[in-house]
Order: structure tokens, then C-alpha cells, then sequence
């Protein structure tokens, strides 16, 4: 019965160490694997990186599992001499020189490694040569420049011999006089490190040590070659002074770039309106709203826009007041904006006064005073279709009647109004009819007027539509005056020439039928503000 042989292992399965044993070998022969990469290191890197990527490739070459150990697959097309193929494994040639199998495999990392820095990238170009940059340096060193230790005469043309030979060769030659490897044990060493023509850089490698070998090997082991002893200097501290400078000009250049960037996406895609592009940050505060006591009115002798309380069903609405305020101080290209002649859009100056928020006729209106002589509304749609809308008004030197009334809506041919608080009796009347009795007009408990027809577009003759208020006796000046809607935010009161009898200065009294017949006919309609 013939004895079959029993099935081995692969050896490339048995050359992978654990990682405790790979560690344990690494730290060992450290210094003589880091002078190993040292000298596989093109030389164009300069002695200082030329020191740390040495130290990186040993470092990198511990494995990071017991069971996957990361690193380049050997060469697919890798050709070995035919007198290699019955030369014993790695394992075995390390231990014939006393190295465990732990260490040869560790050092075949460092040489795929160190030769991979002379070695095109993938993705890098054909035809451009790939700088050794490509490949970072660890650990990271700032601040200090670390080379080894001067030599001689002798090490420094050893050193620019070396220069002049590719990494395959300067591989093979640490390997035959540093590892006191065969030529044949170093050609399939480079082999299988990824060497495209091991023999040759062998056979490159014994013309350059062969004049005197125990001579050259005692340069390679000298201080010049030994990345592990070093002497550090400063780096140029007048370009890192430089670089510094740089860095913190370029850091303070990018926050700017960021604020503007902000500050324009906030904006909207067209940038402000105009005015400032942001207002101060208290006057655009919902919480620094002022609000008038609902008393107040009956109270003072300043009886205009200071006056109004805060009135709505939405004054406490925070989300409603923070949008209409940063809307005015931040307007973008979205929202629709109308001003009456003479009117400014800029920006509060300072915390306006709040005189109402609410929903009308399907929208969100807010309304305020900015304490001098404008009067603003703000207006968003509830449902969401359309954009928001912001009016601004003057109201210079108001009083009874010019602060008695603001439009809140305004829809098709009619608007409505927020009245004043002293307005204790509401009314319409056509001041082209001035006998036809007034018509009652109904009033919120907010303040808010029903709908009030609008004189026609263009000034017919047809009718014009007024608003009759009384002032409450509750203040000094107790009398009724009429008010009409020419299209602003805030409406008139037609005023009389002068010597119309029946008619007091300003317009302010409406005693008779005669008087208004009188002022229909002779009288302007002017904006008084």
C-alpha cells in the first residue's frame, strides 16, 4: 500500500508571526532595521525626512491583527533565478543567521516600504516622475531638524556613491554586508519585497563592495548611517516666523470670508435692500419692544403714536415679532417694500414701540412706531403663498387727529383700520353727499375697523368715502374730524381753504351740511402729517 506525505502548511501561512512576537522582534533589532531603511531611502529626500521615514517604515511594519496582516501582496510577475526556487524559506535563512522568523518578516515589510518611496504611484502620471513628498513622514517632528551624526572622508563619497544607485541596489548592498545575506538569499529577499530586477541589483551591489568588503561594512555601520543617533538643530526660525505670520493672516482672512458669507446667505440671494445690512441687535430684540399702558392715553399730554397700547391677539407672539423685526432690520430682495414719499427703510435706530399684532383678512400684521416719525407694517401671509410685505409711512407732528387711524388691511376696493384709543365714536359718510345722514361703522375689540370703502382710483365724481371719528371727552380736545384713505398707510383728513365757514384751522371741526357742501366743492384733499 503506498504511503502517501502528509500535506504541509503553505509557508507563506507560517511566516506570519502574532503580533506580540512581531512587536517583540521589532523592538529588538530596532536600530538595525531603521538603519536598514535608512540606507533603501533615496537619498533626495534630505538626511532630515530621510530620518523619519525611516523611522516610519519601521513602525508602520507591525501588523495590526493576528489574523489579517496588512501589507503589499508579493509581485505577481516577479521573476526568481531557477537556482532560487529550491533555496529554503525566509524562515530558514533567518535562522541560519540568528534571527527569528518573527524579524525576517518584519524586515521584508521595512524593505517593501523603503523601496516603494522610488516606486510610481497607481494613480500618479506615466510620464512625470512622482515626488518622494507623495509619501508623509511619521512621526511628526516641528520645530527641530534631526540628522545623524557627521562621518568622514570616507562615509560622506560611501554616501554619494550610494546616491547614484537606485533603492533595488542600495538594498541589496546593506543586505549583503549589513544582514550578511548570500547573493542568492538577497536576490530572493528583493524578490519577493517587490524588486523588478533583484539579480541585477545584486550583482550592481558586489561591484561596489568589492575593493575592500570589511572596510565598506565598517562605514556602513558607523555613526553616519545610524538614524537612531542624531543631532538636532533648529529649524529656520525666521521663515517659521514667516509661516506663522502667514497661517494667521490666511486664518484671520477665512473667518472674515465666513462672516460675509453668513452675513449674505442671511441676507438672501440679492443682498439687502438697502439701508444698513444689519441693524443693532437690541432694536431688532422682541423682548425690548416698548409697550404703552392701556390707560396711558387718558393720562398724558402727548396724545399721538406714544400714546396707542399694544393691541392684538398676537402680542406675545415671539416667533411673529422676531421675524417682522428682523425683517426690517435685515430686508431681503423677497419681501415686498413700499415707502410714502420722503419715507426712510433703514433700520431701527433704537427698540420701536409695539402698537399691534394680529391676523387680518388672512394675515399676520404687526405694526409699530419707531418713536420718531415713521410708522411701520410688517405683514406675512398665514397660508404661506406669497412673500412678506413691509410699509413704512411718515406721521410727522401727530396728534388727535393725524395719529388717530393706520391701515391695517387693505383688500380690493376697501381697508381697514386701527383706530386710536381716544376715538369714542366711528362713522362713514360720502363727502359727496354731505346731507346724506353717516352710516354707523362697526369697530373690534382690538381696535380694528370693518372694511371702509376706498375713493376710486383716478378721483371721480361718483362718491368719496370718509371715515367720521369723535375724539373721547376723557381729553382735551373733544370733536369730531373725517379721515380718507388715499392710498398710504396712514389716511387724511380733507382740510379747507381758507374763510370756508363752518370749518375750523386744520380741518379738524365738521359742524354742518352747509360747511361740508362748502368744502366738497372749494376745498383740496392734501396729506397732512
Amino acid at each position: 500500500m503506498p504511503i502517501h506525505p502528509s500535506r504541509q502548511r503553505s509557508t507563506r501561512s507560517s511566516e506570519r508571526p502574532g503580533v506580540q512576537q512581531a512587536e517583540a522582534a521589532l523592538v529588538e533589532h530596532y536600530p538595525r532595521l531603521v538603519r536598514l531603511a535608512y540606507l533603501v531611502l533615496p537619498p533626495s529626500l534630505g538626511r532630515h525626512r530621510r530620518v523619519l521615514a525611516a523611522h516610519a517604515a519601521v513602525q508602520r511594519a507591525l501588523p495590526g491583527r493576528r489574523t489579517a496582516i496588512a501589507g503589499p501582496p508579493e509581485p505577481l510577475r516577479t521573476r526568481v533565478p531557477a537556482q532560487g526556487r529550491s533555496v529554503p524559506s525566509p524562515r530558514h535563512l533567518a535562522a541560519a543567521h540568528g534571527a527569528s522568523s518573527a524579524y525576517a518578516w518584519v524586515r521584508l515589510r521595512v524593505l517593501r516600504t523603503a523601496l516603494a518611496y522610488e516606486r510610481r504611484p497607481r494613480w500618479w502620471p506615466a510620464r512625470i516622475p512622482a515626488p518622494a513628498s507623495l509619501r508623509p513622514a511619521l512621526p511628526f517632528v516641528r520645530g527641530l531638524r534631526l540628522f545623524p551624526r557627521a562621518g568622514g572622508a570616507e562615509e560622506l563619497a560611501l554616501d554619494r556613491t550610494l546616491s547614484t544607485v537606485s533603492a533595488a541596489v542600495r538594498a541589496a548592498f546593506a543586505l549583503r554586508l549589513l544582514e550578511e545575506l548570500t547573493d542568492l538569499e538577497a536576490t530572493v529577499l528583493l524578490a519577493r519585497a517587490g524588486a523588478s530586477d533583484a539579480a541585477g541589483a545584486v550583482r550592481a551591489a558586489g561591484r561596489l563592495g568589492s575593493a575592500d568588503r570589511p572596510r565598506t561594512e565598517s562605514l556602513l555601520r558607523s555613526a553616519e548611517f545610524d538614524p537612531c543617533t542624531l543631532q538636532t538643530r533648529p529649524s529656520d526660525l525666521l521663515r517659521r516666523r514667516h509661516r506663522l505670520r502667514a497661517v494667521a493672516s490666511t486664518a484671520a482672512l477665512c473667518v472674515m470670508a465666513g462672516g460675509l458669507v453668513v452675513l449674505a446667505t442671511e441676507n438672501g440671494p440679492g443682498g439687502p435692500q438697502d439701508g444698513p445690512a444689519r441693524a443693532g441687535s437690541t432694536a431688532v430684540d422682541p423682548a425690548a419692544l416698548l409697550r404703552t399702558a392701556a390707560t396711558e392715553w387718558a393720562d398724558t399730554s402727548r396724545v399721538d403714536f406714544t400714546a396707542w397700547p399694544a393691541r392684538g391677539d398676537r402680542t406675545q407672539d415671539r416667533d411673529l415679532l422676531g421675524r417682522a423685526l428682523h425683517t426690517w432690520g435685515h430686508t431681503p430682495r423677497t419681501v415686498h417694500v413700499s415707502t410714502s414719499p420722503g419715507t426712510l427703510s433703514v433700520p431701527p435706530a433704537q427698540p420701536p414701540r409695539l402698537l399691534y399684532a394680529g391676523e387680518v383678512d388672512g394675515a399676520a400684521v404687526v405694526l409699530f412706531h419707531d418713536g420718531g416719525v415713521r410708522v411701520v407694517r410688517y405683514a406675512e401671509p398665514l397660508t404661506g403663498a406669497g412673500p412678506a410685505a413691509l410699509d413704512f409711512a411718515r406721521i410727522d407732528d401727530a396728534d388727535v387727529t393725524t395719529g388717530a387711524a393706520v391701515v391695517v388691511s387693505r383688500r380690493g376696493d376697501g381697508a381697514r383700520f386701527l383706530l386710536a384709543p381716544w376715538v369714542s365714536e366711528t362713522t362713514t359718510r360720502d363727502l359727496l353727499a354731505p346731507k346724506a345722514p353717516a352710516r354707523s361703522l362697526k369697530v373690534g375689540h382690538d381696535g380694528v375697523t370693518a372694511l371702509v370703502s376706498r375713493p376710486s382710483p383716478g378721483g371721480s365724481c361718483g362718491s368719496w368715502p370718509v371715515m367720521q371719528l369723535r375724539s373721547s371727552e376723557r381729553i382735551a380736545e373733544n370733536h369730531a374730524f373725517l379721515l380718507t384713505d388715499l392710498g398710504d398707510l396712514a389716511p387724511v383728513h380733507p382740510c379747507s381753504c381758507v374763510g370756508i365757514p363752518g370749518f375750523s384751522r386744520g380741518g379738524k371741526r365738521v359742524l354742518s351740511p352747509e360747511a361740508r357742501s362748502a368744502g366738497v366743492r372749494s376745498a383740496s384733499v392734501v396729506a397732512v402729517r
